[in-house]
């Protein structure tokens, strides 16, 4: 494959409401241009089968499932998440041919298809109400949400939940992670304009939960208003007062977000710089989407990294949006003739597995760009 001459470019700017203080992009990349072939794998990482494991085990004791409920995911990916609710009815909902072709492939029923209010009344009509309904970090990616959740409200059973997992902006704002703002990322979730947005589709806020993964991550835990699940009243006001005191609904966060980003910038360039004075080879480990947006934001230029590397293969043999650098397979790290003397960790969220799995590795300075850029020898 051959780099692209010319690609698109598109303003990366995110808007605060007003009124509910919920963040989100100002431009809007058509979904058919992002989702339609999509290059990232859930089962490629150890560390998201290992979440989606305990995940899949969360929801199976929480509502009791068995073999006759019925498990509905948005955003299915290549069905890992729902190779975990083994002998229950389930069907994951995927826009992206080739993910949806492949977890077909494997057994796991999937539609290749947008979820929206008219899917969910189809999917009713052929499998019944929803047991269960999982969007696992997928309602930061949609524009019409509001359909969607219409959607939730129909297919849901009455006694049924909807797990809705995002990246939590309060970790994003505390802990500086600029990179995870790109164009797939529409929606920046705090949990108080949630609780409003759900209440107006006739859907209520049961239980929230902090999770690990992209650097922080909040699970809610959705039913009918007037449902019959126990609502943990007390967690979700401590998550609002929190949100409160922080300002995490204000300008404020946001703007020592853009101080934070000027003192990375310069401390990024510095590293680069010694290590090229040096005579040192620099690659890449990582092709994420937010690979971009930290070169973009930060400003490094493509002759600052020789190649990047990434362990999905559907990946490999491509190059990185706008600054085209060539992404190979892992093993070039070992060859003699592309072994690098320092490692940029694009992929901070698995740095330590990252780290772990190249031990053999030796003399290597390991750079981790985020939250603020740092050699870890």
């Amino acid at each position: 494959m051959e780099p692209v001459e010319k690609e698109p470019l598109y303003p990366l700017e995110v808007w605060l409401c007003a009124d509910c203080g919920h963040a989100q992009l100002g431009h809007v990349v058509s979904a058919e241009a992002m989702f339609s072939h999509y290059l990232y794998v859930s089962g490629t990482s150890p560390v998201f089968r290992q979440h989606f494991c305990e995940y899949a085990k969360d929801l199976r004791e929480r509502l009791k499932l068995g073999t006759e409920s019925f498990v509905c995911e948005i955003g299915s990916n290549d069905a890992t998440l729902l190779g975990y609710f083994e002998g229950m009815r389930t069907l994951g909902i995927e826009p992206a041919a080739n993910l949806a072709e492949a977890a077909n492939a494997a057994g796991q029923r999937t539609w290749n298809a947008y979820f929206t209010s008219a899917l969910a009344c189809e999917i009713r009509k052929q499998y019944g109400p929803a047991d269960v309904i999982v969007a696992n970090n997928v309602l930061a990616h949609i524009d019409d949400l509001s359909d969607v959740l219409t959607g939730v409200q129909l297919l849901l059973a009455p006694g049924g939940l909807l797990a809705m997992e995002v990246q939590y902006v309060g970790d994003l704002l505390e802990q500086g992670l600029f990179d995870m703002i790109y164009f797939e990322h529409l929606d920046y979730h705090a949990l108080t304009p949630l609780i409003g947005f759900f209440a107006r589709h006739g859907l209520a806020l049961v239980d929230v939960r902090h999770e690990p993964t992209h650097g922080g991550s909040m699970r809610c835990y959705v039913g009918h208003a007037g449902g019959p699940h126990q609502v943990a009243s007390a967690t979700i006001a401590q998550w609002q007062a929190h949100e409160a005191e922080q300002g995490l609904l204000t300008r404020v966060p946001w703007m020592e977000l853009g101080e934070r980003i000027a003192a990375g910038k310069a401390r990024l360039h510095e590293l680069l710089g010694d290590q090229q004075a040096a005579g040192r080879r620099v690659v890449g480990y990582g092709a994420p989407a937010k690979l971009t947006t930290l070169m973009y934001t930060y400003e490094v230029p493509a002759t600052a990294l020789e190649y990047v590397v990434d362990d999905n293969p559907l990946k490999v043999g491509r190059f990185t949006p706008g600054k085209q650098l060539a992404i190979k397979p892992s093993a070039a790290l070992y060859e003699l003739e592309t072994k690098p003397d320092v490692i940029v960790v694009f992929a901070w969220n698995f740095f330590a597995a990252i780290r772990e799995k190249h031990a053999a590795l030796s003399n290597l300075v390991w750079i981790n760009p985020m939250p603020f850029p740092r050699i870890l020898s």
